[in-house]
């Protein structure tokens, strides 16, 4: 209990309060004691501040500069173990403004002493010190160095502090923000496409909203809403259409708002996804009608051999460059699998009798395969993938095969065969 007086004797000196016997009831005796059980060994906190200085003013970013500082004051204590947030408050004297105390320990320890920690003591000559030390090694070499360097001698890091606010937080910085921020709302639009992500819009909006606030500029969450809905355009207005079918509670809250607007928004994008992608493994299989030996540049004087991409013949005489010496049963990036000899792209499709007799048991197994899924109605994707790797499986094993020979040319009026 002595302790506890002791604590609460040194605390109502340090805000400047006289005693009250309302002030030393048990509960507020507690609450002091709690509060220096827990500055114990903090109180020269100060000296080791240079270990956790903010960054250096970059010359770029004022906002980030302001909101480091603020961070650092808040973060760090100074003898006599306040935070240092009270070197920089706005009143130097607790009785400048009475009617704006909210009462002894209101609303918390820290924040009475925050607010009411004297300014004339040598605890505030030291800890204000400590504050100009931090502001020199951020803005020395600078831009923010021309509005502080006056107070070097006298090393008064409050009102350093406070010539920054007013200079980089003025009426005429504010109205660039104010601008900045408008802007980016007015031409910030989400379309669904992968290189601006629904997260990255939704970040860059809420932020300009962060900013208008901080310069005394807010929003309503109702207009917040309605301004994020104008946002999204394309592929985005599918989910703004749920976004407005949604209930009142979602069009007063914005981040309600906002995770409704992502999760449709994700459950769409993966719907086209799952939408192409079954249409793509569908093409790679059934893809084809009648062959014909349509496939790419087959190599010099081979049937068509003249014939590019699609079977087109660009070459009057049909003896074009061909594309080398064929791909050997190999498969193509798009899933695109050639017969052995390089000469043919093989699935469902029909196939004249010559060319038949010329493909390898392997050959003839893929495109029978082939023909087999393509006869049912339904394809899941479960068989297209068992499909697909059925095919590199043959691809691997073909590897360790010996090549089938090449055919000779058929007659330019010789029958085709009956086809198979």
């Amino acid at each position: 209990m002595l302790y506890d007086l002791c604590d609460y004797c040194q605390f109502i000196y340090m805000v400047d309060r006289q005693h009250d016997p309302a002030f030393g009831t048990q509960a507020n005796l507690a609450k002091i004691n709690r509060y220096y059980s827990h500055l114990k060994n903090k109180s020269n906190e100060f000296e080791d501040i240079s270990e956790v200085m903010p960054p250096k003013f970059d010359n770029k970013n004022t906002v980030k500069l302001m909101e480091s500082l603020e961070q650092w004051l808040k973060r760090n204590r100074g003898k006599g173990g306040t935070l240092l947030t009270y070197v920089i408050h706005e009143h130097q004297n607790p009785d400048d403004n009475p009617t704006a105390d909210p009462g002894f320990l209101m609303p918390s320890v820290e924040d009475e002493a925050i607010r009411r920690s004297l300014h004339r003591e040598d605890q505030f000559v030291a800890n204000n010190k400590a504050v100009w030390n931090m502001l020199y090694s951020v803005c020395h070499g600078t831009d923010a160095w021309p509005v502080i360097k006056g107070y070097k001698t006298t090393e008064n890091g409050r009102q350093a502090y406070l010539d920054l606010v007013a200079h980089y937080q003025g009426e005429g910085q504010l109205n660039k923000r104010r601008d900045s921020a408008y802007r980016i709302l007015n031409t910030t639009h989400y379309n669904g496409k992968n290189n601006f992500s629904f997260e990255k819009f939704a970040a860059r909006v809420l932020g300009a909203f962060e900013d208008l606030k901080n310069c005394g500029d807010g929003m309503s969450e109702h207009a917040k809403v309605s301004m994020i809905k104008e946002g999204p355009q394309g592929a985005g207005l599918d989910a703004c259409k749920t976004l407005g079918r949604g209930s009142q509670a979602c069009m007063q809250n914005l981040r309600t708002a906002i995770n409704t607007l992502q999760t449709e928004d994700t459950a769409q994008q993966t719907h086209r996804l799952t939408a192409t992608s079954g249409t793509r493994a569908l093409a790679a299989v059934n893809g084809g009608g009648r062959n014909s030996n349509r496939g790419r540049d087959r190599g010099r004087d081979c049937d068509n051999g003249g014939h590019d991409r699609g079977g087109h013949n660009r070459n009057r005489n049909q003896h074009g460059r061909g594309g080398g010496r064929g791909r050997g049963g190999s498969r193509d990036h798009d899933g695109t699998v050639w017969s052995n000899d390089g000469t043919t792209i093989l699935n469902n499709g029909g196939y004249s009798q010559d060319t038949w007799s010329c493909f390898s048991d392997r050959d003839r197994r893929v495109v029978l395969q082939a023909r087999e899924r393509a006869n049912s109605c339904l394809m899941s994707e479960r068989d297209i993938a068992e499909l697909n790797t059925l095919r590199e499986q043959n691809c691997d094993h073909q590897q360790n095969e010996e090549p089938a020979p090449t055919p000779a040319p058929a007659p330019s009026s010789g029958n085709v065969g009956s086809g198979v």
